[in-house]
């Protein structure tokens, strides 16, 4: 064990002469510096309990009631050489002894990863202040559901608290909570959760743009107005000076829409010098628009059939149609829409989403996409939640343990399915308030 001790860099070495009557508190410098760390605690004690009977071994440490000691082996010796090992169970608080010389665990990892297998039926207290109040329970909740996993897991029973947080002191001492990331309050430390969820908008998919406005948008209006008044005005010149004889002005624009499509009408004696001149001018003008229409008219053909879709959230906020927002989403959200409206998920879904837009959870964009994809878009841009926390005393042995299994939780996909659970499920059962 000693030399485990000197070898490993995450064992923190205290040596340390304890007498009897000496405790180890809250106030104690070189344990405070522990106990904001994640190392294993190595006391060197003279005290041994094989001298002193009567004298409980872990007496000298006079922590706060929801200060629970954890990964500490306190090595007691005596002048003869003659030494114990013990470590403290942290759940049932029972003082455990190891032989010397033949001791059950060969790291001192592995004698306390044993310690957080199995809790002994120990009672996990835990605070959830997630969401609305009266739903906390339910079995379609993915927190409730990692609550019941993890305490089936390490063996323990668990009692589940839905009121304020910071009642925590006037109940029994909290183990953890899975709170709001904004939550931060002393001697309470938190532990980020690993989940990547974001709020996506669907909004209503754009209509065909009709086949007389495809005609007209390869040109702006101010390009066609240029080209009604240079008909108009060739027209009235070939009327004016064209001629030979006489000719009225609306068969005139017969002509130049003619000139347009096949070319110039021939009448031979019928057209001056200078009307031939007009309309050469015009036909060259004619070509090259013509030309550019075609390009413009086959581009547009080829890929833009619809309007412009909503990309930003910012075009969604700017736009005219009500966004409906649930009740869920507000709660685990702050941002706010100009057009914004509170519905019930189950509220919107027989109708047909064409005239509003809905902010959802991106893990059930998949649902939609099956049932109506055809009548609606997803914005590009995606809106992010508040992320969930769980919190804890700074000296508590609960970090690891949520870390390593609510990252299975979330590797296992376990989050995205019950977060899709929580939405389309209608029948939604209470669990008492304990569980085991």
């Amino acid at each position: 064990l000693l030399k485990e001790v000197v070898a490993a860099k995450n064992y923190t070495l205290k040596p340390r002469v304890v007498l009897p009557e000496d405790y180890i508190t809250m106030e104690d410098d070189l344990l405070e510096q522990f106990m904001t760390s994640k190392k294993y605690f190595v006391i060197f004690v003279n005290n041994s309990p094989a001298r002193y009977r009567n004298i409980n071994a872990f007496g000298m440490f006079r922590f706060e009631e929801y200060n629970r000691p954890h990964n500490i082996v306190v090595l007691f010796y005596d002048m003869r050489g003659m030494f114990d090992c013990v470590s403290f169970e942290p759940f049932m608080e029972a003082v455990i002894f190891y032989n010397p010389e033949r001791p059950s665990f060969t790291t001192l990892e592995q004698l306390f990863r044993q310690q957080y297998r199995n809790l002994q039926g120990y009672e996990l207290t835990v605070y959830f202040t997630r969401g609305d109040q009266a739903k906390r329970l339910q079995r379609s909740n993915r927190y409730w559901y990692f609550i019941d996993v993890l305490s089936r897991r390490i063996n323990a029973r668990y009692r589940i608290h839905t009121d304020n947080l910071h009642k925590w002191r006037e109940n029994k001492p909290m183990d953890f909570g899975i709170v709001y990331d904004s939550f931060q309050t002393h001697p309470i430390r938190r532990i980020p959760l690993k989940q990547f969820s974001y709020h996506c908008i669907l909004s209503p998919k754009s209509d065909r743009i009709p086949f007389i406005r495809l005609l007209i948008d390869p040109f702006r209006w101010n390009v066609w107005l240029v080209l009604l008044l240079a008909s108009e005005l060739t027209s009235f010149f070939l009327q004016r000076y064209g001629y030979l004889r006489g000719r009225i002005f609306l068969s005139v624009n017969f002509d130049i829409f003619q000139t347009f499509i096949n070319g110039p009408p021939r009448t031979p004696g019928a057209e001056t010098t200078a009307g031939n001149c007009i309309l050469t001018g015009y036909i060259y003008a004619s070509l090259i628009l013509l030309t550019v229409y075609q390009s413009v008219m086959t581009a547009r053909l080829s890929k833009i059939l619809f309007y412009p879709e909503f990309r930003t959230v910012d075009e969604v906020n700017r736009s005219e149609l009500p966004i409906y927002v649930s009740h869920y989403v507000k709660k685990i959200s702050s941002f706010n829409f100009s057009h914004e409206r509170a519905v019930q998920y189950s509220g919107r879904m027989e109708d047909e989403p064409t005239m509003y837009h809905m902010v959802i959870p991106c893990d059930i964009v998949e649902h939609w996409s099956r049932v109506r994809w055809d009548v609606v878009h997803l914005v590009q841009e995606r809106l992010a939640p508040f992320q969930d926390t769980f919190v804890l005393f700074y000296y508590s042995p609960f970090d690891e343990l949520l870390d390593f299994h609510w990252t299975v939780f979330i590797e296992g996909d376990l989050f995205r399915y019950w977060t899709t659970r929580n939405l389309f499920n209608r029948e939604e059962d209470i669990v008492p308030i304990g569980g085991g």
